[in-house]
């Protein structure tokens, strides 16, 4: 989507409009991210990797039935035989006949997901969303599996598609660090200012802000990127899991600026409220 205001409409087929979209939900299609990954430091390499604090697990729509703890390793465990229910009166761009079936082969789809096996998601998905291109949960689920799959194209093809279906800016986090991955930092740009304009939810404010103070440190402005991240919400009291991955990024970036204390007295504050966070311990080692 562009800007508000400037009412273009470009190559990558997004919008003319944004008040011509549907209003999403609210929490629609949320997912829980993971703590940031050691790999995404390393400046050797070829073109940015995903913010690993981005990385989906279930939540919301692709939520296990039986909820697993908020503790950590818990929500790293793998679901097993666990069922995934997807409603198929939810599925309405599917012929009535067809939806019991694609609701089974959708919650299959989730489960590989939940259990990280994204190839077979995405080899459940893929003649879903050929089938129903006009499914959200389809395109939603599919974009997060190539995302996962670092396929960032195929990724931010469905996660566009599923922004012009609902008019939702949940996934928009995802979707700018897919387009940072590919180094179109005029795109996450774009994506930050609709999410801290437009969004009312807190944690997709802050998980776009952590991507956009990524594509900053990307381009070598770690100064910008760390005045982005202290005008988060630092001096939460009570921590939620984007509160720990936005203290982790500003660490993160104190480290690579030289600035060790600063890191340090950042990766404690995190293991005081989760000690298994990332790599929070080995940090402090």
């Amino acid at each position: 989507m562009a800007p508000a205001g400037n009412g273009r409409d470009d190559s990558r087929g997004r919008p003319e409009r944004r008040d011509e979209l549907p209003k999403g939900k609210p929490g629609w299609g949320r997912v829980a991210r993971k703590g940031a990954d050691a790999a995404n430091r390393d400046d050797n390499r070829d073109h940015p990797q995903p913010n690993e604090a981005l990385r989906a697990t279930p939540q919301d729509k692709w939520r296990r039935v039986d909820k697993a703890s908020s503790q950590t390793k818990a929500r790293n465990r793998s679901s097993g035989s666990k069922r995934v229910k997807i409603e198929a009166s939810s599925l309405t761009s599917v012929p009535q006949a067809q939806r019991d079936r694609t609701a089974a082969r959708l919650g299959d789809a989730a489960r590989a997901f939940s259990d990280e096996r994204f190839e077979d998601s995405r080899k459940i998905l893929t003649p879903l969303a050929e089938r129903y291109p006009e499914q959200p949960e389809v395109r939603e689920l599919l974009g997060l599996t190539y995302y996962r799959l670092g396929r960032w194209k195929e990724s931010i093809s469905h996660l566009d598609a599923l922004y012009g279906l609902t008019g939702s800016t949940e996934q928009h986090p995802v979707l700018a660090d897919a387009h940072r991955a590919t180094g179109d930092h005029e795109r996450v740009r774009e994506l930050w200012d609709v999410v801290r304009n437009d969004h009312p939810d807190p944690s997709v404010i802050t998980e776009g802000r952590i991507v956009m103070a990524g594509s900053l440190a990307d381009q070598g402005d770690l100064s910008g990127a760390i005045r982005l991240l202290e005008q988060g919400p630092v001096k939460s009291k009570s921590p939620q899991d984007y509160h720990l991955r936005l203290w982790y990024a500003l660490a993160d970036l104190y480290e690579r600026a030289g600035d060790s204390q600063r890191a340090n007295r950042g990766f404690q504050r995190i293991a005081g409220v989760d000690s298994s966070f990332a790599d929070v311990g080995s940090r402090l080692s």
